[in-house]
This record gives structure tokens, sequence and C-alpha cells, in this order.
């Protein structure tokens, strides 16, 4: 009996609650105004993106002793949907927080999509940060070919010279010592 129908029903798909008149009126709306209120929609879910990241950033570095799962979740929305200064921060904390885990290449990972993001001088200090991580994991090719890529950004820099150098004269690389 449709009289004895609920005024609402629940859609099975999403378990969401949906008004069948509201549902309607949905339907009835034309292809160009339905594509003109997704692109609004896209617009503002862009916008509100942008403004949680912070949130997300703050919510991860919360979470991140008592709720790793949770807090590596928001780090990487953050990534996503942070303006680049709040992604890089992001990918430093996940690299932090993995490097505790002892996932190092996790880590290194996480570093190398931070340089991307990072301003030159910000981006030597991240590059050392991978370059310590790739000495860490044993990787003395990669900590020297991250040491090099500090050197481009900064030749004189206080801790990547003297780690190169020292990579470089237990491997018996004295031509690289020269350099």
């Amino acid at each position: 009996n449709a009289g004895s129908r609920p005024a609402v029903e629940r859609s099975s798909r999403s378990g969401m609650v949906v008004e069948p008149m509201a549902t309607a009126r949905t339907m009835s709306v034309q292809p160009s105004q339905r594509a003109s209120r997704d692109d609004s929609a896209e617009r503002n879910n862009v916008g509100v993106g942008v403004e949680a990241a912070p949130r997300l950033l703050a919510l991860g570095r919360g979470l991140q002793e008592s709720r790793p799962d949770l807090a590596e979740a928001a780090l990487r929305e953050a990534t996503q949907r942070g303006a680049a200064a709040d992604a890089l921060e992001a990918w430093r904390a996940l690299s932090r927080m993995e490097r505790r885990r002892g996932r190092l290449d996790a880590a290194s990972e996480a570093l190398l999509q931070a340089a991307e993001l990072a301003p030159e001088p910000l981006r030597a200090d991240v590059l050392l940060e991978r370059a310590e991580i790739a000495e860490e994991r044993g990787d003395s090719a990669g900590a020297a070919d991250s040491y090099r890529r500090v050197l481009k950004i900064s030749p004189r820099h206080p801790q990547a010279l003297p780690r190169l150098r020292a990579l470089l004269e237990h491997a018996g690389d004295w031509p690289g010592v020269a350099e």
C-alpha cells in the first residue's frame, strides 16, 4: 500500500536517509544544471580540502604515539589536500613517524616527496635527512647521492660536506674525496 509507505527511505547503497520528494526534484534537474551544480560542489570541496589540511596535519601529529594508524591516515590526507607548505610538513611528519617505526624505505620515500615540494633552502635540510636515513639503511651510494644534492643547493653545507667526505673515504673513493 503506497499510502502507508514512510515519507523517508533509507538508501540501499549508502545507508543515508533519503527523502523521496528531494530525490524526485534532483532527478528532474536538466543535465546542464546538474553539471553546473557538480562543478560548483567540486570547487567548494577543493577549498574545504585546503582549509582542512592544517587541521589534518595537527591531528596526525597529535595521534602519532597513541594511534599511529590514524595519524598516518590524517597525514597522508594532508599531503593530498594541503597547500605545498602543509603537504611538505605532512610528508616530513610521515617520514619521522616511519623512521621511528623502523620503516626506513617508507621514511626515505616520504622525504623524497617532501623534497619535491620544498623551496630550495629547506630542500637541502630535507635531502640531508634523506641522506641520514640512507646511511641508517646501509645505502652508501644513496646517502652520497643525497649529500651531493644538498651540496648542489648549498656548496659549503656544514653537515653534508664532512659526511660525504667520510663516506667516500670509507669506500676508498679517493678521486671523489678530491672533488
